[in-house]
């Protein structure tokens, strides 16, 4: 079967799956489908990180779990046992951290992306939500010694101290990119990154002036704070259309849309109403059209009826083609890496040190080489 198709099936049990009138009889014909090409869709799962919300969509409806060959039922039991433990032992993390920032006087932090997923109930259990990482925004540089307080470092990143504070070194990093170098402390589970910009450089401009004067507290949390449902919407599009290699075609992983879809149903109607309105005001309606479009596709999403003009249909063929091809994902991460280089390598001697140290220094470039294969789907 055509992976893109494939893809489709798996979207419409996810789908049903969490939906509160679910449609039995579309999501049996597509789990179906998917068990008969089970192989290639744990594979395609993971590529597009929905392979812990597929197993426990499964896992937690016996009648779809019956249905599954009995060689299947262990693994995918032990797989989602092994992501609700795990995820237990980052929200103790989070928790630690929030404790360490319980203080009138100091800074606030913002939890943006993943990490909010395992305290505002939008899944029925811990299990769902596949964590890399946990995604911490920050305005004020104080916040930096706090994390070196809890023993955090990068391990990546040797020159990036937390307990300096180095407004230099900060101030720099914010031009080149949207969060800091990883840190990790030896006794937990994942490591931070400490974002200064809500998202990619290229979009941050596209969000909305109040987000941070917008945020909410989190239920169970405290002394951290999650933009308000409306801007995780706004954020949550701006990622899936400008993130990960920096271009409009080769990042619409599946989660990144279905994570989107089940947002934008929480949202008010007066909140849809002006999340299209902040689209159109900021110039990017065809990124809403787009998402919209894709929404449609994938989940034959009710409230999404409208034809897409030409060009948001062209998109699309692009990425039905396109999206899943490593190849053209490595023309993609070359022509950005060279882009990067001619825009910062020379000129900037900073640059050209830190480029010669990733290829001179042989961890650094095994490092360097292993996430370009990752990213373009090479083993």
């Amino acid at each position: 079967m055509n992976k893109f198709n494939l893809l489709l099936q798996l979207a419409q049990v996810l789908i049903e799956g969490y939906r509160t009138e679910p449609n039995h009889a579309k999501q049996r014909a597509a789990l179906d489908v998917i068990v008969e090409h089970w192989e290639n869709l744990s594979d395609l799962a993971i590529q597009n990180r929905v392979w812990t919300n597929l197993i426990s969509v499964l896992v937690e409806n016996p009648t779809l779990f019956a249905t599954l060959p009995d060689a299947q039922k262990q693994e995918i039991k032990l797989a989602y046992f092994d992501n609700w433990a795990q995820n237990k032992r980052i929200v103790s993390q989070i928790n630690q951290i929030a404790d360490q920032f319980d203080a009138p006087a100091k800074p606030t932090l913002y939890m943006i992306k993943g990490g909010v997923r395992l305290f505002d109930n939008l899944y029925p259990t811990l299990a769902h939500r596949f964590m890399a990482d946990i995604d911490l925004y920050f305005e004020d540089n104080a916040a930096l010694p706090e994390f070196a307080a809890l023993d955090y470092k990068s391990p990546l990143e040797p020159r990036f101290e937390l307990s300096a504070n180095d407004h230099e070194y900060l101030a720099a990093q914010k031009t080149r990119n949207h969060h800091l170098p990883p840190v990790m402390s030896p006794s937990q589970p994942v490591h931070v990154e400490l974002h200064q910009s809500w998202l990619h450089l290229r979009a941050v401009q596209y969000c909305r002036k109040e987000t941070a004067l917008d945020a909410e507290n989190i239920e169970g949390l405290k002394a951290i704070r999650t933009p308000a449902p409306i801007d995780q919407v706004i954020l949550n599009i701006l990622h899936s259309q400008y993130g990960d290699l920096y271009t409009d075609y080769s990042s619409f992983r599946l989660r990144n849309v279905l994570e989107g879809y089940l947002l934008f149903q929480r949202l008010c109607n007066e909140d849809r109403r002006a999340l299209v309105a902040h689209f159109e005001n900021i110039g990017r309606k065809r990124d809403w059209i787009f998402w919209t479009y894709l929404c449609q596709v994938y989940f034959q999403a009710p409230e999404f009826q409208e034809k897409p003009p030409r060009a948001q249909r062209v998109k699309y063929w692009f990425h039905r083609h396109f999206n899943q091809s490593s190849s053209y994902n490595a023309l993609v991460y070359c022509g950005h890496f060279i882009w990067r280089f001619f825009r910062y390598g020379i000129w900037r001697k900073d640059e050209r040190a830190r480029l010669a140290r990733n290829l001179l220094d042989g961890e650094k470039r095994t490092r360097l080489f292993t996430k370009f294969k990752r990213s373009i789907g090479w083993k």
